[in-house]
This record gives structure tokens, C-alpha cells and sequence, in this order.
């Protein structure tokens, strides 16, 4: 039951994390995993904000494409 009752509190700790809290346990070994879920989910905010990024790079070169084209049928 000890198990269960371990990860009923990892859950509600992680489940506060992710909603902008800063959860806190007593547990050494469930600090640490709490601590693996914060790197996660940093780099998890990291790459979709580089991915933020390269969308806008991809639509940008796609809309400069657009407007490259619609000039030559524009010419023809």
C-alpha cells in the first residue's frame, strides 16, 4: 500500500507542476523523480519554442515563394 500511496502523491505533485505550481514532497527518491519531471518538461517548452520558430521561418519562406511566383504569372 506504501507503493500506491508513493505514487498517488508523485502524481498530484506533477499534475500541480505542469499547472504552474511548485510542488513539494518529503520523499527523497520522489523529489528526484520530481525533479527529472521539471527537466522534462522544460525541455519539452524549449523545443516547441524552437519549433515555434521554425514554423515562422518555414511560413515565411513559403508566403516570400508565393508572392515570387505570383509575380512571374503576373509578367507572363
Amino acid at each position: 500500500m506504501q507503493e500506491q500511496k508513493r505514487a498517488t502523491e508523485l502524481a498530484r505533485a506533477i499534475d500541480e507542476m505542469l499547472a504552474g505550481g511548485d510542488p513539494k514532497v518529503d520523499d527523497t527518491e520522489l523529489e528526484e523523480l520530481l525533479q527529472i519531471a521539471r527537466l522534462r518538461r522544460d525541455a519539452a517548452r524549449e523545443a516547441a519554442g524552437q519549433a515555434a520558430v521554425y514554423e515562422r521561418q518555414v511560413w515565411q519562406l513559403l508566403m516570400k515563394k508565393l508572392r515570387v511566383d505570383a509575380r512571374r504569372d503576373l509578367e507572363l
